[in-house]
């Protein structure tokens, strides 16, 4: 990422918008909003079309809550893929959610900083992943022993 605010004192989110009263919306839509364990920025600006709240919460939930791979290793790759392509807000986002899945500080340093090799930060099956992640995104093959090491990981 270009310059972001790595420092571990600094990692935090600073976004900042208004969002809608869901006071205000469809029954059905509020519940499935207080129904959610986390509510991210993204779910609240939803509330904006009403329309699609259920089923664009329905989808993420598909996408995100129900893969067999954990919480942790999800937000690190995340965490890449919104610093390899350059994506503040992606990043910002998900920066409290990774913290509640167990990211440390000094990960979110060697993320962002593309140290994705770095041994004190990150261990072997990490390291693993990421770089498996990191292939991908750079359009590259990956070998099949990172492939299958890989696909341990998220089995």
């Amino acid at each position: 990422m270009s310059k972001p605010d790595v420092s571990i004192e600094n990692i935090s989110s600073k976004v900042r918008i208004e969002y809608p009263d869901f006071s205000t919306l469809p029954e059905p839509v509020r519940e499935k909003f207080e129904s959610l364990p986390t509510k991210v920025n993204f779910f609240r600006m939803l509330g904006y079309s009403a329309g699609a709240f259920i089923p664009v919460i329905d989808l993420t939930n598909a996408i995100f809550r129900d893969l067999t791979i954990s919480d942790y290793h999800k937000e690190l790759l995340v965490l890449l893929v919104a610093a390899h392509e350059d994506v503040a807000y992606e990043w910002e986002q998900h920066v409290s959610i990774a913290q509640v899945a167990g990211v440390r500080p000094d990960q979110f340093v060697a993320i962002a900083e593309g140290r994705l090799d770095d041994s004190a930060a990150l261990k072997e099956d990490e390291r693993v992943l990421l770089r498996f992640g990191q292939a991908i995104l750079e359009g590259q093959g990956t070998g099949r022993a990172v492939q299958a090491r890989a696909a341990a990981l998220l089995a």
